[in-house]
């Protein structure tokens, strides 16, 4: 949006589009350094780059550039090379009326993303978008963004106290041993090989010295270097969080050690949480699914594992279970150019070698197809889409998972109820399967409950309820009065055969 902006600059869009992450309005007035902040800001956060229009007040008032002067133009257009030489900017002016009627110009400067460098200001600050804001970046941000873009990359840091005598030589055998499988060696390898030649370390003075992606593979107690080092699962009664003495969580455990210990350890936990659902079919017997894919949350816990910024050492991964949906929780924001938008077709890993590690171990591919398969997994299971937060105040990337709980049944529920009268709910429409399915959940409900689940009036639920009487599919807890309830009959919740008269009765009802 930005880019066709620019290059077909219209005033009536500059002027009705809202400031945000890509677009900025300023005055003519603005100083040389305020304008190479922002900048650096577009071009530190934006994929898609950034317009800044100069020439336009912040209520919207056309005051123009002619106001300032030519001078006061030339250095605005020299602030890129003064004060943020390493920004790529590009400038143009386009001619408006201002406020005045009189013939006048905006300025008009894009500037590109910048996907493998932190851009600062030449006397060293660097600035974020956020929004419709323009931040300074603390020196730690500063220091995750270049993690983040690459230019310096954590997990291949040394660290001093730890050397390949203090690893476990089993985890390192065991890699050993898939690595050869994996790409048909034939020369016998050492640990030492392993260390050097897939970049988990360096040597030195003649010691074989770790990195963190060597560590978070190989040490039993990853933690001892990067305290967050570790998954936390939650289990919560309820669909969202609850504090203080309602609180709701049921189970609530650390998952510690070298991180494909820490990725199998959770996916028992979190099997053993997972609900089996049921759903009425169109043949009016219920099947039963997972509540979720395995694959989803699964791939959603080894993405977070593998892409989570290990830099943010205090930081933990969350993973959290709720009644309608499952949550998984990594430090950092999505790194490079990926964004939420553009999350299926980028690829761009914050740990390549920690990620070669879990390839080489079975637990990722290098392929960008996870996020793929994942919604993919969820469609076929007609559930909806995985849901992504980049939540940068927090510096934390979520995925969610949601069960459609509200149109399923947990399992343990049906007791005994295997199958509806299929005679019944093949001649039922789309409202009467509604109310049918609401019962399934709830054994008994109100008109005023109906009108909710089928989004109808109440003289449509009063009908529809009438036909479900005659079609013997329910029956009411009193005959009238204020306090009627219904449920479904015995012959709705068996198989057996209704007698001829009933079949007849049964036509003629759905007739009328």
């Amino acid at each position: 949006m930005s880019r066709n902006l620019y290059n077909n600059p219209n005033i009536e869009k500059l002027l009705s589009i809202v400031e945000n992450q890509n677009f900025e309005r300023k005055t003519a007035y603005i100083q040389q350094k305020d304008l190479a902040a922002e900048f650096s800001a577009f071009a530190n956060n934006s994929v898609e780059g950034g317009l800044i229009v100069l020439g336009i007040e912040k209520d919207k008032n056309v005051v123009g550039i002619n106001i300032v002067g030519q001078e006061k133009i030339n250095k605005l257009i020299q602030a890129q090379n003064v004060f943020c030489p390493l920004a790529k900017v590009d400038h143009k002016e386009t001619p408006v009326i201002n406020n005045k009627g009189q013939k006048d110009r905006l300025l008009l400067f894009y500037v590109e993303c910048s996907p493998d460098k932190v851009i600062k200001l030449s006397s060293g600050e660097a600035y974020k978008r956020i929004g419709d804001q323009t931040i300074e970046m603390l020196p730690v941000e500063i220091s995750q963004m270049e993690y983040d873009k690459r230019e310096t990359e954590f997990e291949k840091e040394l660290i001093p106290s730890l050397t390949i005598e203090q690893l476990n030589q089993a985890l390192m055998e065991d890699f050993i041993k898939k690595w050869v499988e994996r790409d048909g060696l034939t020369n016998r390898l050492s640990v030492e090989d392993l260390i050097l030649m897939k970049g988990f370390g360096q040597k030195e003075e003649d010691k074989v010295k770790i990195n963190y992606a060597g560590a978070l593979l190989f040490c039993d107690r990853p933690e001892e270097f990067i305290p967050g080092a570790k998954i936390r699962f939650f289990k919560y009664e309820g669909i969202k969080i609850e504090t203080g003495p309602r609180s709701n969580i049921v189970k609530d455990k650390f998952f510690e050690g070298p991180i494909a210990e820490q990725i199998g350890q959770l996916a028992e936990m979190v099997k053993s949480q997972t609900r089996e659902l049921s759903f009425l079919g169109d043949d009016g017997k219920f099947k039963t699914v997972l509540e979720y894919p395995e694959f989803a949350w699964y791939e959603a816990v080894v993405n977070a594992v593998a892409h989570r910024a290990y830099n943010l050492k205090n930081a933990n991964i969350f993973v959290r279970m709720f009644n309608d949906h499952i949550e998984v929780e990594s430090p950092g924001n999505l790194p490079g150019i990926v964004t939420v938008e553009n999350i299926y077709k980028e690829n761009f890993p914050r740990n390549p070698t920690l990620m070669q590690g879990l390839l080489y171990l079975g637990y990722v591919k290098f392929a960008s197809e996870g996020m793929d398969r994942i919604r993919e997994e969820m469609v076929n299971l007609g559930l909806p889409d995985p849901e992504f937060q980049d939540d940068k105040k927090a510096v934390l990337f979520k995925i969610i998972l949601r069960n459609n709980i509200e149109k399923r049944i947990v399992k343990s529920e049906l007791e005994e109820i295997k199958e509806l009268n299929k005679k019944i709910v093949e001649i039922l429409d789309d409202d009467e399967k509604k109310i049918v399915h609401f019962l399934i959940k709830n054994r008994i409900g109100a008109p005023a409950d109906f009108e909710k689940e089928i989004n109808k009036g109440r003289a449509t639920v009063v009908r529809r309820l009438r036909n479900l009487e005659k079609l013997q599919a329910v029956e009411r807890t009193e005959k009238v009065g204020p306090n009627v309830r219904y449920k479904l009959t015995p012959q709705m919740l068996s198989m057996t055969e209704l007698n001829n008269d009933n079949q007849k009765g049964t036509k003629q009802a759905k007739l009328l």
